[in-house]
């Protein structure tokens, strides 16, 4: 996939699409200033590609660019206001760095455009533990499982708000 993006680029380099994809690749092999490279190129090519924004906020995000991430995040949230995933990406984002209020927004965005998106349900379970909330936590984090997600950190999470409400038996088999 990597050789055939490359060559549509060269034959078109302002394909923003291909430009992105190829990013992506970049991204999953490690190739991260590489992958920056082509985020930025394909916003280039496509100033208004909320996608592209999204992927590189995201990249940003994990190379420890928190503002430059928050304002590509925003950007994409900006530019594709019904864009579930860069709301989620940017409540997760919020939640990190201590803007709760923020961060309960966007995700609440998320879930507005897209009710069974997990990674929404898990993050706001999270924000809900932070303020030992734990019934709505438990509520968002069982609505992140039932809706497919399988991280550990939703079953640790789950059984932590399990634990907040006195509930030890179901804390432990949620634990297990």
């Amino acid at each position: 996939a990597e050789t055939a993006l490359r060559r549509a680029l060269d034959l078109q380099p302002g394909l923003h699409d291909a430009q992105n994809n190829l990013a992506n690749l970049l991204k999953a092999k490690g190739e991260y200033e590489d992958a920056e490279t082509g985020y930025r190129a394909a916003i280039s090519a496509k100033p208004d590609f909320a996608g592209a924004w999204n992927n590189l906020g995201n990249l940003l995000e994990e190379r420890g660019h928190t503002d430059d991430a928050l304002d590509a995040l925003q950007k994409a949230t900006d530019l594709a206001p019904d864009f579930a995933g860069a709301h989620s990406n940017l409540g997760a984002l919020l939640l990190r760095i201590g803007q709760t209020e923020a961060a309960e927004a966007s995700l609440r965005r998320a879930l507005e455009i897209a009710p069974n998106m997990p990674e929404a349900h898990e993050h706001l379970g999270i924000l809900h533990m932070q303020r030992r909330q734990y019934e709505s936590a438990a509520e968002h984090l069982r609505s992140a499982r039932g809706n497919g997600s399988e991280s550990a950190s939703v079953r640790l999470n789950l059984a932590n708000a399990l634990r907040g409400m006195g509930r030890l038996t179901e804390a432990t088999a949620e634990a297990n």
